[in-house]
């Protein structure tokens, strides 16, 4: 449900009169399928483009920007993402290249809105260290309760490298069924 609240998430921020971007990070590219970017080939810049390129090569982040509505804009993902790791592990100060990129234009928007995969890869150490605020959607079950463990330990791990990585952490409970047992205890146990 991350690509589906972080969308729904974004529009409503922006139909409510708040000046919103909306980075997609996710491979996939759901969150910019959501907002209508559903031809993301090689001629569309997206977030690769000024993550992955060197120099020249290497777009600034507000060429890459779509704008969506007037106060709703996109940066959107392709699938081209799913190789940046590789590229991240080049660089030793890639898990703060996304924050760096943030510094020229977070003044210029009200709520920054960053939709991630799954995983605890480099781009999404990206994103947690570029936050202020994380919201960590999570099905009410058994393995999404022992995920959000491990996920809690690589914010401790972040704690201890990063000493201005302090976001306020927020916990979405999705795919509740008040009828399943298993459901009420991982929401308590959320």
């Amino acid at each position: 449900g991350k690509s589906s609240l972080s969308s729904q998430f974004a529009m409503l921020a922006a139909s409510s009169g708040v000046k919103t971007l909306l980075i997609d990070l996710d491979p996939q590219a759901h969150a910019s399928l959501a907002l209508g970017f559903d031809n993301l080939d090689d001629d569309v810049p997206t977030i690769f483009n000024c993550l992955a390129g060197r120099g020249e090569d290497r777009l600034p982040l507000e060429q890459v920007i779509q704008v969506v509505t007037p106060l709703l804009s996109i940066i959107p993902s392709s699938l081209s993402l799913s190789s940046i790791e590789v590229k991240l592990q080049q660089d030793y100060k890639s898990v703060e290249k996304l924050k760096k990129l943030l510094a020229g234009v977070r003044d210029k928007w009200d709520l920054i809105v960053i939709d991630t995969n799954p995983s605890a890869s480099l781009l999404n150490i990206n994103a947690l260290i570029a936050a202020d605020e994380i919201c960590v959607v999570s099905a009410t079950d058994f393995l999404s309760v022992a995920g959000l463990r491990q996920l809690f330990t690589i914010f401790d791990d972040l704690k201890e490298d990063f000493e201005d990585f302090r976001p306020q952490i927020k916990i979405i409970p999705n795919l509740f069924d008040v009828r399943e047992a298993i459901a009420q205890e991982a929401l308590g146990v959320l």
